[in-house]
């Protein structure tokens, strides 16, 4: 298996749901960009200086290939990476990397892009209550339960769009919002509800 590497996306699908987007502690990184999205660690006790061979390593893991990002509750870490043609979601313990559940499922996805993007899946999974939220480069959402990793829908976002669209693969990560929002001149949000 090969490094993870991750990456940012830019969002165009969001996620209408009833319930908090997450429980709000001060560690929680719910969702691409971090509880507000604007990429900002509230204020704590930052080392202004590290040690010449930096902080010390807690535990080190190679999942796969992809570019998902990680996401937080604070206690458990859930990312994404690519086996075969599968994607996998998985649930972390933060303190020993230990794998609390992980789930695999059938993702297809066959890169046309002139360029090519690298390794799939590419968005970052969204906690959204007790759920889990992902998105395949294929364009596949999945809710999972974030405690058991049972998968409770599926959804194609990309049904009925056209081969140019899905060529270079869907990268936009989930994000939570509880009332819909215009995005202005174009149609670039669809709303979806956790509650299949």
């Amino acid at each position: 298996m090969k490094p993870f590497r991750s990456s940012m996306a830019t969002a165009l699908v969001a996620l209408r749901a009833g319930i908090p987007a997450y429980s709000a502690t001060q560690t929680a990184w719910p969702q691409w960009g971090g509880p507000d999205r604007n990429f900002v660690v509230p204020g704590g006790d930052f080392a202004l200086a590290w040690p010449a061979k930096g902080p010390p390593r807690l535990w080190e893991r190679p999942p796969g290939d992809g570019f998902s990002s990680v996401v937080t509750d604070g206690t458990f870490l859930y990312t994404l990476y690519r086996d075969g043609a599968d994607d996998v979601v998985v649930s972390l313990d933060a303190a020993t990397g230990r794998t609390r559940w992980d789930a695999h499922y059938g993702a297809p996805f066959h890169e046309l892009c002139t360029e090519q993007l690298g390794p799939a899946p590419r968005a970052a999974p969204l906690i959204a209550g007790n759920r889990l939220i992902t998105v395949s480069a294929g364009g596949l959402m999945n809710s999972f339960d974030r405690h058991t990793g049972a998968r409770q829908w599926t959804r194609d976002i990309l049904q009925g769009s056209s081969d140019a669209l899905r060529a270079c693969g869907y990268a936009s990560s989930p994000l939570a919002a509880c009332q819909p929002t215009k995005s202005g001149r174009t149609n670039a949000f669809a709303f979806i509800s956790a509650m299949p």
